[in-house]
């Protein structure tokens, strides 16, 4: 049981989303059919994790996501290099990853900014913004 930060991103750019990963972070192909359908069918989805989860990615509370670490923040900034939007849940898996269906509380669309300086609710579905200012 973990959380994990389900991400999108447009097949476009696919091979870029690997190369500007840091060495602590990895994207793990993810086959949920609940947030698989929550994104456009043009868009990959992964799991950003640490290798396992992606609990140690961000500080957080019960119900919210407070900040993501250092590494983070830069791999999303980079990616702003390649694309205009990325999709985002961050979820707690009780059981399979693959199966688990996911709740939706609600849908946001915001900006990069917005992403990296405020505090994300878990199981809200975000379309982030990168080229917003």
């Amino acid at each position: 049981m973990c959380y994990y930060i389900s991400l999108a991103v447009h097949s476009d750019i696919d091979h870029q989303a690997h190369q500007i990963l840091s060495s602590h972070l990895e994207l793990q192909p993810n086959r949920n059919r609940s947030f698989r359908a929550l994104v456009p069918y043009t868009f990959r989805t992964y799991f950003l994790t640490t290798e396992i989860c992606s609990c140690e990615l961000y500080e957080k509370t019960e119900n919210q996501i407070y900040g993501f670490r250092a590494d983070v923040q830069h791999y999303f900034n980079r990616l702003a290099k390649y694309t205009k939007n990325i999709f985002v849940h961050i979820h707690f898996y009780r059981g399979d990853i693959e199966k688990e269906t996911l709740p939706v509380t609600s849908s946001q669309n915001i900006g990069l900014h917005q992403m990296l300086t405020t505090q994300m609710d878990q199981d809200c579905f975000y379309q982030i913004l990168l080229d917003e200012k």
